[in-house]
């Protein structure tokens, strides 16, 4: 294994209780930490090798790099039941994943996980309410519905800050409820984050549809978007001061049929009152095991970024070092 040493610095409810607040331990930092991941399926051929090499065998190259941030976030791919029934094949499309992982997860570095995506739903409500209360036993703070429900935001105060966590599955049709979520989270004064699961799959630029409707969440009034489900990695947009991620891609999946979906992205983002400074670390997939990429591959997906994206000449310049600051 070939690694690119890349030092960066910083970057739950019960099923009766839809809005989620909790609260991080106040300090006198002015700033806060965030680390955003791509998607994360425990299923399929990674459950193979996670039985053939222990429940952490996904991790073992990245935990020193995912934890330390106050936000660790993930879109959880799918449901945790205690079914043993698991996909076995690649066609096999209705995914369970076995709760001894949630703790792992846990364990790894993680602290919050998207559940507003196209596999929350596999193996049905039931499902889903055991994928809550699993998380919630774990320790792991969650957000989103599968079917958009408008109650599964996530709250928190990180450090004397309001930030709001929302999580929608396609907005395609369904963008007015999540425009209004928006705007009810920015009037209270919270820093408003929306993760949404959006797109086409295996597109590499900036699918139009999706600029559009990124541009509309931005003048509802969110500050930062992070998108997922392309399983490869889009490029960014800054649009009124705000930042656009795309898709960051896969994380930990079993998509080993093309180069671009064993490419991935993990963002450490700086918070304080006036900037946000975002570090930009290209991973590589392989057999499921996310790694810092080789100094080859960094080079040619932070050069594919850079030109792909609809950013100023000195943020395009900061993306092909790695590292860009934006202003609030």
């Amino acid at each position: 294994m070939r690694n690119r040493t890349i030092v960066a610095i910083i970057l739950s409810a019960v099923s009766s209780v839809s809005v989620i607040t909790t609260t991080h331990a106040a300090t006198t930092r002015s700033s806060w930490t965030l680390t955003a991941v791509g998607d994360v399926m425990l299923d399929r051929y990674v459950w193979t090798s996670i039985k053939k090499y222990g429940n952490d065998y996904p991790f073992r190259n990245i935990t020193s790099i995912l934890k330390g941030a106050d936000i660790v976030l993930g879109n959880l791919e799918g449901p945790f039941t205690t079914s043993t029934k698991h996909a076995v094949a690649y066609s096999s499309l209705i995914f369970n994943f076995s709760p001894t992982l949630a703790p792992i997860l846990k364990q790894v570095g993680f602290t919050t996980l998207l559940l507003a995506n196209n596999h929350t739903l596999n193996q049905g409500q039931k499902g889903l309410d055991a994928t809550r209360e699993t998380l919630k036993n774990a320790g792991l703070d969650y957000f989103g519905d599968p079917r958009n429900g408008t109650n599964y935001h996530l709250t928190q105060t990180i450090n004397g800050e309001r930030v709001t966590f929302l999580g929608y599955d396609n907005l395609d049709g369904k963008i007015d409820t999540v425009l209004t979520d928006i705007r009810n989270a920015h009037n209270k004064g919270e820093y408003v984050i929306v993760v949404p699961h959006w797109g086409t799959e295996y597109k590499l630029g900036i699918q139009p549809q999706l600029q559009q409707q990124a541009k509309q969440l931005i003048d509802a009034g969110a500050d930062m978007v992070l998108g997922g489900h392309p399983h490869v990695v889009e490029p960014f947009e800054i649009y009124k001061g705000k930042f656009i991620a795309y898709s960051l891609g896969n994380f930990v999946f079993d998509q080993y049929f093309s180069v671009d979906t064993q490419q991935e992205l993990m963002l450490k983002l700086a918070f304080t009152k006036t900037s946000v400074t975002i570090k930009v670390i290209p991973m590589q997939s392989v057999s499921s095991q996310p790694q810092i990429a080789s100094a080859k591959t960094t080079s040619t997906l932070l050069n594919r970024i850079a030109d792909s994206s609809a950013v100023s000449t000195d943020i395009r310049n900061g993306i092909r070092q790695g590292s860009f600051t934006i202003s609030r």
